[in-house]
């Protein structure tokens, strides 16, 4: 299954970590990253205003990052809702962060433009789990 992924982190150091591991699980992927979630939005908002983007990369499954400079993953994903767009229907958002602030985790689990959260480090077992989470309609 060929997947498109975009990582958002301001550790470049983690956004390589997850990269690889990613591409590790999954061959046939297509991974996209940012160090900036305005870099991130604003690719996306590139999107939104082209008539077709069946050429264009069209991440499946995006992963954020919370505490970024400039933007939070909570204002990424407050964005992205109002960014909303046809294209968009099938992209799952997950937040991948090191938080263990209860509320922080609750809040993205209970977020509309968010599928869930993810404890760092990205591995195996989680990538896989990604996978089959894309699999089941939205």
């Amino acid at each position: 299954m060929s997947l498109n992924f975009m990582l958002i982190d301001d550790s470049s150091i983690e956004l390589f970590a997850s990269q690889k591991s990613i591409e590790k699980e999954v061959v046939d992927s297509e991974t996209i990253t940012f160090i900036r979630a305005k870099m991130a939005l604003a690719y996306l908002h590139s999107l939104s205003t082209l008539d077709k983007v069946d050429d264009d990369f069209v991440p499946d499954i995006i992963l954020v990052d919370l505490h970024m400079p400039e933007m939070d993953g909570f204002e990424f994903l407050k964005a992205v809702e109002n960014l909303y767009h046809d294209f968009l229907r099938k992209t799952r958002i997950y937040v991948l962060s090191s938080s263990l602030n209860i509320s922080e985790i609750n809040d993205a689990q209970t977020h509309d433009a968010c599928d869930g959260f993810i404890n760092k480090p990205l591995n195996a077992e989680k990538i896989q789990q990604l996978k089959m989470k894309q699999l089941q309609p939205i």
